[in-house]
C-alpha cells in the first residue's frame, strides 16, 4: 500500500506542473509574458483596468495624454453606461462619470480643437438620450457638463463641421495626411489610396473583411486597417500604410483568442497604439510601438 505522504507528494507535483504548463501556455498568448520577451507579436505590456467593459464600436477618445472610454462600468448598482478617463499607459484613472444614454453602442467624436466631446447614438437606435434625442454633446473641460445636440446626420463620420471628401468617393472615404490624401473604397471590397484630387497613389487592399475598420491616426501620417476575424482559428489583424505613398508599415496580428473590443488609438506622442480587450469585467490595453515610416529606414 503507497502511503499517504507518497501520494500527497504525487498530487502536489501534478498541480505544480499543472501550473507550470498554463502558466507556459498563458504566456505564449498575444502579449503574455514569454510572448514580450521573444517579441514575437511586437507587444510591450498590458495595463488592466478593473470594471470597464468597452462596447465594440469607436469607445476611445484621445484627451491629451489620457483617453476617455466609453463603456459599461461596474457599480454598487451593477453595470452601467458611463465614461471613464484614464492615463492608458498606466491605468491610473482620473475619473469615471455617468452616461445619459440607455445604450453603449454609441460612436464618438471630438471637436478639432479637443474642447468638446459629441456622442451620437448607434445606427440603429433612433433615441438613446435620456431626453429622447440621438446625440450629447459634452465640454472635455468638465464631463459632467453636457446637453443634447440636434443630429442632423445618424449616419456622421467626422466632428460635424470637420470636412470629408466628396460623395464620388463614396460614404465611407475618408481624408489623411492633412486632407492631402483620400482613402477610398475601390471596386467590392478593395482600398485605394488618392490624392486630393482623387488621382490614384497606390492600392492598398484588393479585398476586405466586411468586418474591417478604416482608421487614420491623430496626426494624418498613418493609415490602418482593423480586421475583426469571426472565426475561432484566427485573431484580430492590423495592418498600416504610410499616408503619404500608400508604403506598407507592418502587420500587428493576435493569437486565435486575441479580439479587440474597440479600435485601437495612438498616444499623445503619437510613438505607442493602445489595443483595448476585455477579459470578464476587466478592460485590457495591449499596448505596442505604433508602426512608422522612420522605423522602415
Amino acid at each position: 500500500m503507497i502511503p499517504n505522504r507518497w501520494i500527497g507528494l504525487a498530487l502536489a507535483a501534478l498541480v505544480v506542473a499543472g501550473a507550470a504548463a498554463w502558466a507556459g501556455w498563458s504566456g505564449l498568448r498575444t502579449c503574455g509574458w514569454l510572448d514580450r520577451g521573444a517579441g514575437r507579436s511586437g507587444c510591450h505590456g498590458t495595463v488592466r483596468v478593473d470594471g470597464v467593459l468597452p462596447p465594440g464600436t469607436n469607445a476611445t477618445v484621445p484627451l491629451g495624454d489620457k483617453v476617455a472610454v466609453i463603456a459599461e462600468l461596474r457599480t454598487a448598482d451593477g453595470w452601467r453606461n458611463g465614461l471613464i478617463v484614464l492615463d492608458p499607459a498606466t491605468g491610473e484613472e482620473a475619473g469615471r462619470y455617468p452616461m445619459p444614454l440607455r445604450h453603449a453602442n454609441v460612436r464618438a467624436f471630438v471637436s478639432p480643437d479637443g474642447s468638446e466631446l459629441l456622442l451620437v447614438c448607434g445606427f440603429l437606435e433612433g433615441a438613446c438620450s435620456e431626453s429622447g434625442g440621438s446625440a450629447v454633446l459634452f465640454s472635455t473641460d468638465d464631463l459632467t457638463v453636457f446637453a443634447d445636440f440636434p443630429l442632423e446626420d445618424r449616419y456622421l463620420r467626422v466632428f460635424p463641421g470637420m470636412p470629408l471628401p466628396a460623395e464620388e468617393f463614396g460614404h465611407d472615404a475618408v481624408f489623411a495626411a492633412g486632407g492631402g490624401r483620400i482613402v477610398a473604397r475601390e471596386g467590392r471590397a478593395g482600398l485605394v489610396l488618392r490624392d486630393a484630387n482623387g488621382d490614384e497613389i497606390a492600392p492598398l487592399v484588393e479585398r476586405r473583411s466586411s468586418r474591417a475598420d478604416l482608421i487614420v491616426s491623430p496626426d494624418g501620417g498613418t493609415i490602418a486597417l482593423w480586421e475583426r476575424e469571426g472565426a475561432a482559428s484566427r485573431g484580430d489583424r492590423l495592418r498600416f500604410w504610410d499616408a503619404r505613398d500608400g508604403g506598407a508599415l507592418g502587420t500587428i496580428e493576435g493569437d486565435s483568442e486575441w479580439h479587440l473590443r474597440s479600435a485601437p488609438f495612438w498616444s499623445a506622442d503619437g510613438a505607442t497604439i493602445f489595443m483595448p480587450r476585455s477579459e470578464g469585467g476587466t478592460m485590457l490595453l495591449d499596448r505596442f510601438s505604433a508602426p512608422t515610416a522612420d522605423k522602415l529606414r
